[in-house]
């Protein structure tokens, strides 16, 4: 079987389980909640073999509005945005800062100093780098470097949002089955796996 024909097989699984489950049913989210019930009382019916269980982690976090379907696609634009913004407003670069030379200094004590910010985010960096390095050994998906650097960049921007609880050790372990999950449900490129064969 062709890369491209698996591709197509799983693609029609997903839309046929998404359709089924969220698109055409109007009280999706009790359905879903059905699911995950049904899910833990038969082992045969395991969430953990749908195809489009990101969905389902997404609606009950309170990722997707669970009112109105329609504003999915814009509500996850949207997310990705801010994220990338909280990204940019978190990770300092003080060289690039225009400040005032006596706060903008690299030895400066204050606590409002650029570089005092950025030598602690580095030091955050390095601990959560620790536990990602501990990430389930020997798992091939959270030794890829892409990953790791998802998941430190998540949980700095997690860290800086919320600095009364900032990082702690096995917040990674948290992080790593969301993850996977969305990862293991993200729409591949078809015409990229097409032209692979």
């Amino acid at each position: 079987r062709s890369r491209a024909t698996t591709t197509r097989i799983i693609m029609k699984a997903r839309l046929q389980e998404f359709d089924h489950n969220f698109w055409t049913n109007q009280d999706y989210h009790t359905k879903a909640r059905q699911r995950v019930r049904k899910s833990l009382e038969d082992s045969t019916e395991s969430l953990s073999k749908s195809k489009v269980r990101s969905i389902y982690w997404r609606v009950f976090l309170g990722c997707l509005d669970v009112k109105d379907k329609s504003r999915w696609r814009g509500q996850v634009a949207s997310q990705r945005q801010d994220y990338d913004k909280l990204r940019t407003k978190f990770t300092i670069n003080p060289i690039e800062e225009n400040v005032d030379l006596a706060l903008n200094n690299p030895l400066s004590q204050a606590d409002d100093s650029p570089w005092q910010v950025y030598y602690q985010n580095v030091e955050l960096c390095k601990t959560i780098q620790l536990d990602l390095d501990r990430t389930h050994p020997g798992d091939s998906f959270f030794e890829e470097k892409k990953n790791q650097e998802m998941m430190l960049n998540i949980l700095f921007v997690w860290a800086k949002l919320n600095p009364d609880y900032s990082y702690r050790q096995g917040m990674n372990e948290l992080l790593a089955p969301l993850l996977l999950c969305v990862s293991n449900d993200a729409i591949r490129d078809a015409a990229a796996d097409h032209a692979a064969d």
